[in-house]
């Protein structure tokens, strides 16, 4: 039993510390666009050291497992290894623990659009409630404690939302293109990472009392047991009488003083059981009350205790009909507070987005206009602006005769701007929007552009930059190799000839696009060895219609193999040698 408990304590400081020291270092070296869209207080200060810290500590748990039995006892003090704690102090710490685990299992039902998630997070949390109150020293008691407090604090999380995480982050981003994911992701980032002082304080908590239970687990089996010397009998003749009188005088606590401890005892049983019954009660009733939403609404959340709509993701579609309903469905008392996207598609909008409205709601991140009908020099009215919460406008197929005045004054925080099949120019301003200034991701595909603006390496926070399926002839490569940030660079179906070789060299990280341009030879090694690894692609492109080493055929000479399956509905792709996008597109070749 004992080498039983010690590998399931060894397995969760390691998942423990591996998932500390995952959030911690994206934290820690977290790009500014993710400081901004995950909303992390004090992310590089304090929160990042803490996440970390608790991930060293881990460690060095783990590390005492496997360190043998006797040199483990001979480092270990005698004072600490018969260190006793009260039954009613880890009563209390285990109510705190539960009273933390509610708090954050009705943030999350704010935060997930998926009811499984909310409910299986309520009902840990009952479990957990009820099991854990009991002062009991059996060591099924400690395994029960141990297993609940570190599902709750890290192993419910490392199951359900690192994955995702880990694979938009370090396998393909594209993934986190769509706007489901990002409504799906993003809400549950935010709740993952402490947004708030409180916030931190309560996963600090949780951590703590994760930690210590994995110790109360298998510290008892192997420090206490050996810790108990018995006395020799000389030890016994000069102590005993010295601890005669010690029980003669020592003050002797009064029978009334048992029995308020008891009543501590129990009402903290109560209301440990009471915390088991409202979490269970609140996440049942999650899924046995769907919200009462309109169709438009794809994706809601799951507070407790109401019934009312709470949209995060909404999709309207006009089809030149339902214009007036759609206007009148766009009130925070139809759908609440929490809506996170909008999508029009379709919708005639004259007189351009009521921006007033968006302003109802504090927790928007993104809108998609695609088809619409808005004016060709939009611009807002007077003294109104964009929410300072919205971080990604885009636009397709929305005709503009230039960058439209609305879009030359960004919100605050903007950090992604689409204007995809929009522009009816062959250049961007001659002078660079201030307000872009910002900006992460610069998408500008499927347009005339021919020109290069002279401004582009003011764009200093750039990560991603799209012009595709354009009609440039140069990659303006010193302009560039200035931006500290750039990681992708999308230059598919142009007029360029040859390939960025000292950008490549500048970047030896940057995943480039050059798809179906007029490249025929490669002159670099390295660059050719990069075109094999898929970091680089020339696909389409004469080098590899020749037998060049590294390529992949295109299914037509307006799509990058690049576009399919990012999850964008990419109208280049939308054809039937493209299998219309590869499933990316609604219906009708619309954004989903």
């Amino acid at each position: 039993m004992r080498r039983a408990f010690v590998a399931v304590a060894l397995l969760k400081h390691a998942a423990s510390c591996v998932y500390l020291l995952l959030l911690g270092l994206l934290m820690l070296f977290a790009k500014p666009s993710d400081q901004v869209k995950f909303q992390v207080y004090a992310m590089k200060t304090l929160s990042a050291p803490l996440y970390l810290a608790f991930a060293c500590t881990h460690l060095l748990g783990a590390i005492s497992l496997l360190v043998p039995i006797r040199y483990r006892r001979s480092m270990t003090p005698l004072r600490w290894r018969s260190l006793s704690v009260p039954s009613r102090v880890v009563q209390l710490g285990n109510v705190v623990e539960t009273t933390v685990q509610l708090l954050q299992a009705w943030r999350l039902s704010m935060y997930t659009v998926d009811v499984d998630v909310a409910v299986a997070y309520a009902l840990l949390v009952s479990i957990a409630a009820i099991s854990t109150p009991w002062p009991a020293r059996s060591d099924a008691a400690r395994l029960v404690n141990s297993l609940t407090s570190f599902g709750l604090s890290t192993g419910f999380y490392l199951v359900v939302v690192v994955p995702a995480l880990l694979v938009a982050k370090f396998v393909d981003p594209r993934v986190g293109y769509s706007s489901n994911w990002t409504v799906r992701y993003t809400l549950l980032t935010r709740f993952l990472a402490p947004n708030t002082a409180l916030d931190l304080l309560e996963k600090v908590i949780l951590f703590s009392a994760s930690l210590w239970n994995v110790r109360q687990l298998v510290d008892p089996m192997l420090f206490l047991r050996s810790s108990i010397v018995a006395p020799t009998a000389r030890t016994s003749r000069a102590i005993g009488p010295l601890v005669s009188s010690f029980d003669r005088w020592a003050p002797q606590k009064p029978p009334r003083c048992y029995g308020w401890h008891k009543w501590v005892k129990r009402g903290l049983v109560a209301y440990s059981f009471g915390i088991g019954l409202v979490s269970a009660i609140a996440g049942l009733s999650v899924a046995v009350s769907p919200r009462r939403c309109p169709p438009e609404c794809r994706m809601v959340t799951t507070p407790w205790w109401t019934t009312s709509c709470t949209c995060a993701l909404l999709r309207i579609e006009c089809n030149d009909t339902n214009t007036e309903y759609a206007t009148r469905l766009f009130t925070s008392n139809q759908l609440g507070s929490m809506l996170f996207y909008v999508q029009w598609v379709r919708c005639p909008l004259p007189d351009g987005l009521d921006i007033s409205s968006l302003s109802q709601f504090p927790q928007l991140y993104g809108l998609t206009v695609q088809s619409a009908q808005l004016p060709a020099n939009w611009s807002l009215p007077n003294g109104a602006s964009w929410p300072s919460n919205l971080l990604s406008l885009n636009f397709y197929d929305t005709p503009f005769m230039d960058v439209p005045p609305a879009l030359s004054v960004l919100p605050t925080y903007c950090q992604t701007l689409t204007l995809s099949r929009s522009l009816m120019t062959s250049a961007l301003p001659l002078t660079r929007p201030s307000s872009w200034s910002n900006l992460a991701a610069l998408l500008l595909s499927d347009n005339q552009l021919r020109e290069w603006p002279n401004w582009m390496h003011e764009l200093r926070a750039l990560e991603r930059l799209d012009v595709s399926s354009n009609q440039l002839t140069s990659i303006p490569e010193t302009e560039l190799i200035s931006l500290p940030a750039l990681s992708r660079l999308q230059v598919a179906q142009n007029r360029v000839p040859t390939l960025p070789y000292a950008l490549l060299a500048a970047k030896p990280a940057l995943v480039l696009d050059v798809s179906n341009n007029p490249i025929e030879t490669v002159m670099s090694d390295a660059v050719a060895a990069r075109i094999a690894d898929r970091q680089v692609l020339v696909d389409g492109s004469p080098y590899c219609l020749a037998g060049g080493d590294g390529c992949n055929a295109v299914c037509a000479p307006t799509c990058s193999n690049l576009a399919r399956g990012n999850n964008v509905c990419d109208r280049s792709c939308y054809n039937p040698e493209c299998a219309f996008d590869a499933g990316d597109c609604a219906a009708n070749g619309t954004q989903w």
